[in-house]
């Protein structure tokens, strides 16, 4: 019988593309070992406003291009730290900030020179430092017309200062980790994630070391629809205190760590999720019930995923109710 293989844990087999690997799963330990072979380093796409300015018959070589330029400015960006010319260590905030500030300017100089003749006549693109953190610096990216107005809400420009996370937490951070993440969540959340609590990924080249999200400010798409990432995907957020949320956007997906209640298996957490997204108990039941019945007829597909994804519902249901048991009884207390 054939097996699937996974090719993030197959020493010999390296994938041409990663969007379908990183849809199957994440966080994997092997990261090193795949991504440097992979032909094709990039997932995702620039925003459709961008690929929207040039005509059909030239857009895939233009967006190759303008994907060129971005990479080349992420790599000038980057040589601030490869000559140690921060330390994040020792140094104060308010003089890294000046050191990456100055780096921005020249970038942007350096972007908008590059992009002449990519972009439309009179068109310009804008890049602005922002902060930084533990992995990666930020800048924000924007992109006008001739007559200077903005043709898309900002995005935001993550330059990954390694190339590689070898460490520790490399599985949970840094150019490896984050964009798996951001693949995978909007992959097994069934929707876009605009009105969930994320800030939207476009595009990340983990060669070049870049990804650009949504930029998280007043203009952001509200949050109306938010992702029960802990009950839905059974990943569990640690990092809050380092990356609080913003405009209530979550814009770093560094840091999620699997619970008890994990699994990759798509099928079963379809059947999971068919249960949990009922709203009352006795929808609920009621799709068991229905589950039930096909899973004892022999010749019903998938019969196994079925109960483990019947399993999972009940083993996370009776948690909660016992969390909520002795909730109630220290309030009681009280």
């Amino acid at each position: 019988m054939l097996t699937r293989v996974n090719l993030a844990e197959h020493n010999n087999c390296y994938p041409t593309r990663l969007r379908k690997l990183f849809r199957q799963g994440v966080q994997y330990k092997t990261y090193g070992k795949f991504v440097p072979q992979t032909t094709n380093a990039t997932v995702g796409n620039l925003p459709a406003e961008i690929i929207e300015l040039f005509k059909p018959s030239e857009r895939a070589e233009k967006v190759t291009a303008f994907q060129k330029v971005l990479a080349d400015t992420a790599k000038f960006i980057r040589t601030i730290h490869d000559e140690n010319m921060v330390d994040l260590a020792h140094d104060d905030k308010f003089c890294i900030d000046n050191i990456l500030d100055c780096k921005g300017i020249e970038a942007n100089k350096m972007l908008h020179e590059n992009l002449k003749g990519i972009l439309p006549d009179g068109y310009r693109a804008n890049l602005e430092y922002v902060d930084y953190g533990g992995f990666k610096d930020v800048y924000k990216l924007g992109v006008s017309d001739e007559n200077g107005k903005k043709i898309m809400h900002d995005k935001a420009f993550h330059v990954y200062r390694n190339l590689s996370e070898t460490g520790d937490y490399g599985y949970q951070h840094g150019i490896w980790a984050e964009p798996n993440m951001w693949i995978y969540m909007s992959y097994r959340a069934g929707h876009p994630l605009d009105k969930t609590q994320f800030t939207k990924h476009y595009l990340s080249d983990l060669h070049a070391g870049y990804s650009i999200t949504e930029y998280a400010d007043y203009n952001i798409t509200k949050t109306t629809s938010p992702l029960r990432v802990r009950e839905i995907l059974g990943l569990r957020y640690k990092d809050p205190d380092h990356n609080p949320l913003l405009h209530k956007k979550m814009y770093d997906v560094g840091g999620f760590v699997k619970s008890k209640f994990f699994t990759d298996d798509k099928l079963v957490s379809r059947y999971y999720k068919q249960i949990f997204n009922r709203n009352t108990e006795k929808e609920k039941e009621q799709v068991i019930s229905q589950l039930e019945a096909k899973i004892k007829n022999p010749k019903t597909p998938h019969r196994d995923k079925m109960q483990k994804g019947i399993d999972l519902y009940r083993e996370k249901s009776e948690l909660e109710r016992k969390r909520q048991e002795s909730l109630q009884e220290l309030i009681d207390l009280l």
